[in-house]
This record gives structure tokens, sequence and C-alpha cells, in this order.
């Protein structure tokens, strides 16, 4: 005997089964700006002259990201670290001057090559809820020590809760959002280097990892 199923039923697995009805997540590149700023600049200038300073943008795969999540921030920063020496090849990296405004916005584009170095598209896409396996984006900044400091270790804190540290997600669902017309992907992402640190200003659903 066979049996036969609704057309509703038949559409609708086929809806499901294309990834437009689940939740599937996908890896996605972002078009992102580092901000300094301008307030912020102005304080550094009077503290230390507004000496230069680095920001460092790496793309990491979610096995890397797990350990680049506790990393010491202070001891990337110290000079000739081999971490950082064994990653510039595939460091995106922005220099900021306080003394000179036109370096006070500088912008990652999605369309960049460095994306392929980086090589987030070759995660593969999953449809869990917690989004944990999906790559990551780490912005990582240089930033100058309040006056009459140095950073040691004791400064050191583990993801976002280093001012020195931001971790993007590159999973879509993460930037998804909803307007009358249904959903679409933020990929416009502001990050701003403040007094208090690095802030992503752009939202994001996070998870518990974040």
């Amino acid at each position: 005997m066979t049996r036969k199923f609704p057309l509703f039923f038949l559409l609708l697995l086929a809806f499901l089964s294309s990834g437009l009805g689940g939740c599937a997540n996908h890896p996605v590149t972002l078009n992102v700006t580092v901000e300094l700023d301008p307030d912020y600049a102005k304080q550094l200038v009077a503290d230390n002259g507004g000496r230069r300073f680095q920001v460092d943008i790496l793309g990491l795969n979610a096995n890397q990201a797990a350990t680049w999540f506790k990393k010491p921030m202070t001891e990337y920063w110290s000079p000739n670290n081999t971490d950082r020496a064994a990653v510039a090849s595939t460091l995106k990296t922005f220099t900021f001057d306080p003394n000179d405004p036109q370096t006070f916005k500088q912008t990652l584009s999605k369309d960049d090559a460095i994306w392929k170095q980086w090589q987030v598209h070759q995660d593969p896409i999953t449809d869990k809820p917690d989004k944990q396996d999906m790559p990551r984006l780490f912005v990582l900044a240089q930033l100058p020590p309040p006056p009459g400091k140095q950073w040691s270790s004791a400064d050191d804190k583990m993801g976002n809760d280093d001012p020195r540290r931001q971790i993007l997600p590159l999973g879509d669902n993460r930037w998804k959002i909803s307007s009358g017309m249904g959903s679409s992907v933020q990929t416009d992402v502001l990050v701003k280097i403040q007094k208090s640190g690095l802030t992503t200003v752009t939202s994001f659903v996070k998870d518990i990892g974040q």
C-alpha cells in the first residue's frame, strides 16, 4: 500500500532540507572597522605624547580559538614574542597614531584576500544552537598602559574580559537582524578603542563562551 503525504508536508520537508527553514550556521566574513575614540586619543597625547600603537586582527578556527581565548595579552605584546611571530604572516595589522586623526578609523574589508589565508569557510556548516564550533575573529590591541603603570601578568584576563582583546563570532546566525521583510546578515561591525579598552559596538547574539 502506497502512503500518500499531503503536499504541504512535502513542501515543508523540502524547505527544511534546503537549510532555509532551519538554523544552519554558515561561516561569514565581515567588514570590521576599528576606531580610536577621539577623546581617548587626546588623553594619550597628554599622557605620553601620543605614541603609536598597533591592533592585530586574526581569524582562527574553533580549535585555535580555544587556545587564543586564554592567551596572555601582556605576553603577546612583549618584544619578540614567539606566538605573535608564529602568526605574523596571517595578521592584519593597523597602526594608530593619536596625533593623526586620519588613522583613527581603519577597516578590514570582508573581501580582503586575508580571509582566504584564514580559511574560515573551510569550517563545516553546523546547526548547533550555541555555535561554539564556528571560527572566530580576534581583535588584539597594543593598548598603552595607564600613566605610571606597566602591563603585567596580573592584568591578563580571558576572552573579552581583557580590555586588549575582542573576539567576534564568524557564524552568520550570530549577526542576523530581523526586519519586516524577514532577516538578513549584518556584516558591518564596529570595534572602538576607548579608555576602558576595546569594545564591540555592533550587537550580535552571544553564547556561553563569550
